[in-house]
């Protein structure tokens, strides 16, 4: 992932997981954007965060959320230096 994709992919911070938009927007498939959360999940860099309701089975319906546990990465990528 160069440091443009990983720009792209800060962008989805605090919001509901979609792998397919996630994916695209960083021009691989669903199935690679899923392993990418996962290998920045072992490395502590995002979480996913599960919703929590007492009734368990709206839990598994419901979508988590991307959060980026690395504060500085998403702000630093967000804005390349020219140099």
């Amino acid at each position: 992932m160069d440091y443009f994709n990983g720009a792209r992919s800060a962008e989805h911070t605090s919001q509901l997981v979609n792998y397919s938009q996630f994916g695209g927007s960083i021009n691989v498939s669903h199935k690679t954007g899923q392993r990418y959360v996962g290998l920045l999940e072992q490395v502590f860099l995002v979480a996913t965060v599960q919703p929590w309701f007492t009734n368990t089975l709206k839990r598994i319906v419901k979508t988590p959320k991307l959060h980026f546990i690395q504060v500085c990465w998403p702000v630093c990528a967000g804005s390349p230096s020219t140099e």
